[in-house]
C-alpha cells in the first residue's frame, strides 16, 4: 500500500490544499497519509525568555500544530485507507523531508501557500527547499481548487498527467519516476508528454526522439516528480 506525506501549517491554504488532494486521492488505489504540522523551534525559544516558559510556549505549539492536523484529518480520513498526525518541532523544509524518509512515503504533497513567513509550513520558501534537499516526488498542489475532481465518489475517466519534457538527463529522470509511481493509480493513467523550445524544429524533432526512446524503455504508465539528486 501506498503513504503520503502531507505537511499542513493550519491555513486556509493549506485546508484548500487538503481539499485538493482528497481529489487527487480519488484517482488512486488506497493509500495511507502522514499528515504533518512542523513548529518553528526559533519560535519557541524567542518566547521562553524565562526556562520554565519554554515548555508552556512548546505545549502552545503543540496544541496549535494539533488543530491544523485535525483541519486536514477530517477532510482526508474519507478518502484514505488510514490517517496518522504528527507535531514536529524544527527547520519545517528539513523536517519534512526526513519525515519522507524515515515513514518511507511514495510522495511528499504539499500546497504553494501557508500562513506567512513566520510559523508558515507551506510558503513557496519551504516548499522550493524541500524539492532541493529532498528525494522523493513532489506533489504541489496549487491554491485554487480542483474542480474537475472535486465531485463526490470515483471519478468517471482516467487520470491524466503531464510532464513537460526537453530531452535532458534531468526530463528523463523525471520520466522514469513518473513511471515508477503510476501504479499508485487505480486505472492506468493517460501520459502527455509536453515539449516546448524557442529553438527550431530539428531541436524540437531531436527532444521527442530521446524522449520517446526513453518512454519505450518500460511498459508502464506514468505521475508527478522532482529533481534527481545531485
Amino acid at each position: 500500500m501506498y503513504k503520503i506525506l502531507f505537511a499542513v501549517d493550519g491555513s486556509e491554504a493549506s485546508l484548500r490544499a487538503a481539499r485538493g488532494l482528497a481529489a487527487v486521492l480519488r484517482w488512486a488505489k488506497p493509500t495511507d497519509v502522514e499528515i504533518l504540522n512542523v513548529q518553528s523551534e526559533t519560535t519557541i525559544l524567542r518566547e521562553a525568555v524565562v526556562p520554565s516558559l519554554r515548555e508552556r510556549a512548546e505545549r502552545r505549539a503543540r496544541e496549535e500544530g494539533e488543530r491544523a492536523l485535525a483541519m486536514a484529518d477530517a477532510v482526508l480520513r474519507e478518502v484514505a485507507a488510514r490517517t496518522a498526525a504528527t507535531v514536529r518541532l524544527g527547520d519545517a523544509a528539513t523536517a519534512i523531508a526526513r519525515a519522507a524518509e524515515m515513514l518511507d512515503c511514495a510522495i511528499i504533497a504539499m500546497g504553494t501557500h501557508g500562513a506567512g513567513a513566520v510559523g508558515s509550513l507551506l510558503t513557496g520558501s519551504v516548499t522550493t527547499k524541500v524539492i532541493h534537499i529532498g528525494v522523493r516526488p513532489i506533489l504541489v498542489i496549487p491554491p485554487t481548487q480542483l474542480p474537475s475532481l472535486s465531485d463526490s465518489g470515483p471519478p468517471r475517466r482516467a487520470g491524466r498527467i503531464l510532464v513537460p519534457v526537453d530531452g535532458s538527463p534531468g526530463a528523463a529522470e523525471a520520466v522514469r519516476e513518473v513511471v515508477r509511481c503510476a501504479s499508485w493509480f487505480r486505472d492506468a493513467p493517460e501520459v502527455h508528454l509536453l515539449a516546448v523550445y524557442e529553438g527550431t524544429p530539428l531541436d524540437v524533432e531531436i527532444a521527442a526522439m530521446v524522449d520517446a526512446q526513453a518512454l519505450r524503455a518500460v511498459d508502464v504508465p506514468l505521475l508527478v516528480v522532482p529533481p534527481a539528486a545531485p
